[in-house]
């Protein structure tokens, strides 16, 4: 991990450490716009609630969520013993879980906690930690939102800054390049090149989805074409006794903000003097959703908002009869209905979308395994495969996204949630040559200590 740049005036903090938080940072109850003036390379003294020391940390990213924000250290010295805030004539945050403290007495109080100098403070050698911070900065500079919930997006359009988890307005031709705040300068695709679906918005939202044997509001995802799809969704198995589901949708949506001061500086070619120019374009991001109950009732599942503020954006699908084996498969699909304005364009489409399934009531494992298809006696292949990656089980399959399952503690084939996932992550387990272990076989031990498994050989 490099040096972190840019602040050359650092500020001081102590922070109450929570016992469940993160191992190289602290959690703090609340958006990141309550802790503004923390920044990239300030420091941070970590305390327990019963007023000592834990360890000392450097500020190197803000992770903001809309319950609460975690600040993530680059450099992190943990205390050898848990020593007294008194000794060093401080004490806890009297009000909140953050203070800011003198950088004089900050200084003084280092050495008595430490025994180092601020010159010490070791950068954090964790290989698994810095590729979790690599992660979360890949994941927030292509599907944001990098600044929290509540970010603000400055001087360029909000298609451009987020190149992944998007949804188009339904009636929007899909563009080659999105340039432009406003939408000015764009220029259609042929029209053979977008195949639009068209559909009914609904009446009014509710908050109850009842699957209707006919309807005429369905959205046609299945024909939804475009080069920026207005639409994604999941299919999942339940019980066939199962009898209600939530279902949970959430997404960003970006207006334009005028309420600011901001403006651009333009230099004259000829004289060379600055001036002021038009006002910045700043785009605010404001968090949407809401969850929905599902009845598990064979049928079309006509378009349901999760968000009374937001009726274009819907939910919808299918909930299938019950198979031989008494489960069903429920399909559904979150869809952008909105019409694209013609200036402010950015306002029609929603950013970071996501579809979240759990049970109505509790965190009941109602998910079940997917159905394998029927097989004979002459697939053995198949059958051997699926013995062997029994364990492995598929609760769920996307459909123009990635899934994500919540494994049960009760058993390996069973789900308690299920949500869309735009950037899919997976663990790699670690491959050991066999015979380096205490408890290998012996004769993969002879194989290590003769050479036989040495690929330079």
């Amino acid at each position: 991990m490099s040096e972190v740049g840019g602040n050359i005036n650092p500020s001081a903090y102590i922070a109450i450490q929570r016992k469940d938080g993160v191992e190289y940072g602290i959690e703090l109850a609340g958006q990141k716009a309550l802790f503004s003036s923390v920044n990239s390379g300030d420091w941070v003294i970590c305390a327990e609630e019963s007023g000592k020391c834990d360890s000392v940390g450097r500020v190197y990213r803000i992770k903001s969520e809309l319950g609460h924000t975690t600040v993530l250290f680059d450099k992190h010295l943990k205390t050898e013993e848990p020593s007294s805030l008194g000794a060093a004539g401080l004490s806890i945050p009297t009000s909140g879980q953050i203070a800011r403290l003198e950088w004089s007495l900050f200084a003084e109080a280092l050495p008595k906690f430490t025994k180092n100098t601020l010159a010490d403070i070791p950068l954090i050698d964790d290989v698994e930690y810095v590729r979790d911070l690599l992660q979360i900065s890949v994941m927030d500079d292509l599907l944001g939102p990098a600044n929290g919930p509540m970010e603000q997006i400055r001087d360029m359009s909000v298609r451009d800054r987020y190149l992944v988890g998007r949804l188009a307005p339904l009636d929007a031709a899909a563009k080659g390049d999105d340039l432009g705040v406003d939408g000015s300068g764009e220029e259609e695709e042929p029209e053979d090149l977008v195949v639009k679906a068209q559909a009914q918005k609904p009446d009014s939202p509710t908050n109850n989805a009842v699957p209707e044997s006919e309807t005429s509001e369905e959205v046609d995802t299945g024909n939804n074409q475009s080069l920026i799809p207005s639409s994604f969704g999941l299919t999942f198995c339940v019980p066939g006794d199962a009898e209600e589901i939530e279902i949970e949708a959430l997404w960003g949506r970006y207006e334009r903000f005028y309420d600011h001061e901001e403006y651009k500086k333009i230099k004259d070619p000829e004289t060379g003097e600055e001036k002021q120019g038009s006002k910045v374009k700043i785009w605010q991001r404001i968090p949407c959703g809401g969850a929905v109950s599902l009845i598990l009732k064979g049928g079309v599942v006509a378009p349901v908002s999760p968000d009374k503020e937001n009726p274009s954006v819907v939910i919808q699908g299918a909930v299938r009869e019950p198979n031989a084996k008494g489960d069903r498969l429920v399909t559904l699909f979150l869809v952008n209905t909105q019409e694209e304005p013609d200036t402010n364009k950015d306002s029609a489409w929603i950013f970071q979308p996501e579809i979240i399934a759990r049970a109505a009531s509790d965190d009941a494992p109602v998910f079940r395994r997917r159905p394998v298809l029927s097989t004979d006696d002459s697939e053995h292949e198949r059958k051997s495969l699926e013995m062997i990656y029994r364990k492995q089980v598929e609760f769920a399959v996307g459909h123009g996204i990635a899934v994500h399952a919540t494994v049960s503690a009760e058993s390996l084939e069973l789900a308690t949630e299920i949500r869309t996932v735009v950037m899919p992550e997976y663990e790699v387990p670690i491959t050991e040559v066999p015979g380096l272990r205490d408890h290998d076989r012996p004769v993969l031990k002879t194989m290590v200590g003769d050479g036989y498994l040495d690929m330079l050989r």
